[in-house]
């Protein structure tokens, strides 16, 4: 199927700061539905004119890619029984870098989730006019971004830093789909626990950033490209600061290995695979991002994560939840 997408438009209210993205979809050349993305930007928008252009505009794609995948069903539009094919007309700020790197990112989308993707970019010629955050100190002294999704192996990686680095402060990066509530959930709880354990050593957006999808079309729910607006999120916040990225993922599950039957090839998430970081790896700097992403448990299972805590009696305490 074919995508174009047509529009940024900011709506502005009192408590909110929210970007639409919007998209128009035809199938054999008619036109059978609209799609669209609303990030919230309330504070993301802080980093605009702080962080190269491209890292936001990386944040747009990524949630251009996940509204896509989030709204075609792949029991009726996969061409195989899974895999879906996308071609992707994208009008985007600073495209230029884009366009030169589109068939590094047409094989790492297409990777990462398992679909067909043809994505061709174009200069966005509007303007996108974002309340500008105000003057803060807030996001001062950052020393490292891990990626924080409400699981375990994230909760390890971050009490690790936490033990590791005495003096660091770590930054969260999360995000959550508005029509999910579960991740949101998850996020809370751990959140509520670093409040009590360390308490102004963390941080994390005051209003973590929401993605909702708006589309006529039946909701698709294996999410594949979940992980790229993570990881979006911390592109932007490592870039002000100049630090390096940590996705905290243990190694069997990167690398994917059937342990079910129901685990096999792209049944199961390419979040943190190899060749998925390999690619953005490659990726950022032709972007002129200059991030590091790294995954320090890409060699341990789950079992060994555990086992090499950093503080054990606190991993303890909140493996409950």
């Amino acid at each position: 199927m074919k995508i174009e997408v047509r529009n940024y438009r900011v709506a502005n209210t009192a408590r909110k700061n929210d970007l639409h993205i919007t998209m128009n979809v035809s199938e054999g050349g008619k036109g059978i539905t609209n799609v669209g993305a609303v990030i919230g930007m309330k504070d993301l928008s802080y980093f605009i004119g702080r962080v190269p252009n491209t890292a936001i505009s990386m944040l747009y794609l990524a949630s251009i890619v996940y509204a896509i995948d989030r709204s075609f069903a792949r029991d009726k539009y996969s061409i195989d029984g899974w895999s879906r094919e996308f071609e992707v007309d994208i009008a985007l700020p600073s495209s230029n870098l884009f366009s030169q790197n589109a068939t590094l990112i047409n094989r790492m989308l297409s990777y990462l989730t398992g679909d067909y993707w043809t994505c061709s970019f174009r200069e966005f010629g509007g303007a996108i006019r974002l309340t500008n955050y105000r003057d803060s100190n807030y996001f001062d002294g950052i020393t490292q971004v891990n990626l924080f999704s409400g699981g375990m192996d994230s909760l390890i990686g971050a009490i690790d830093y936490m033990g590791r680095n005495p003096e660091g402060k770590l930054f969260l990066a999360s995000h959550h789909d508005s029509n999910m509530a579960g991740p949101m959930v998850d996020q809370q709880r751990l959140i509520d626990y670093f409040k009590r354990k360390y308490s102004h050593r963390y941080l994390r957006l005051p209003n973590t950033p929401s993605v909702k999808i708006e589309a006529d079309m039946p909701e698709e729910t294996s999410c594949r490209s979940r992980s790229l607006m993570f990881i979006a999120i911390a592109v932007v916040v490592a870039s002000n600061s100049h630090i390096n990225v940590e996705i905290p993922e243990n190694g069997s599950v990167s690398l994917n290995f059937p342990l079910s039957p129901s685990r096999r090839a792209s049944c199961s998430t390419r979040t943190t695979h190899p060749m998925v970081v390999k690619m953005l790896i490659e990726l950022l700097p032709s972007l002129g991002v200059n991030v590091n992403i790294s995954n320090p448990y890409e060699f341990c299972t789950k079992g060994e994560m555990v086992v090499q805590c950093a503080n054990i009696s606190n991993l303890l305490e909140i493996v409950p939840e």
